[in-house]
């Protein structure tokens, strides 16, 4: 599948039309940057390019929650901040709620609320 098709997928799982689906999909790869990457393989994008084809994937059918584990773990740093900055702008833009699993402290640091897994309990920082 091409990048356009990759985000679509989400929609045709839950069974909506393609033609509104497909205009929202072209929304959302523009919106995290790859409008002129919509018909390209994943062969031939980036690692942050696959990276926000999967966060155009992840909103395409609106949820009020996206759960992200590691969303920047394969990227180098550099890409990996690009990526984030995306996936909190997009989502704060849709009014989508992120839940962020990260051992990364700056990209911690980026969330409005933080807990900490120590010693198999979770806690705040003060």
């Amino acid at each position: 599948m091409d990048a356009l098709e990759n985000v679509l997928f989400a929609a045709r799982l839950t069974g909506k039309p393609i033609k509104p689906s497909r205009e929202r999909a072209r929304q959302l790869l523009h919106s995290v940057g790859l409008e002129n990457r919509q018909h390209s393989k994943p062969s031939q994008l980036s690692g942050g390019e696959r990276q926000r084809v999967a966060v155009a994937r992840a909103l395409m059918n609106e949820p009020a929650l996206v759960l992200a584990d590691e969303p920047t773990g394969n990227l180098d740093e550099r890409t990996a901040g690009a990526v984030m900055e995306i996936l909190l702008n997009v989502c704060a833009d849709a009014r989508t709620s992120l839940l962020l699993v990260t051992h990364s402290p700056v990209f911690a640091a980026m969330a409005q609320q933080q807990l900490f897994l120590h010693n198999g309990r979770f806690e705040t920082s003060a």
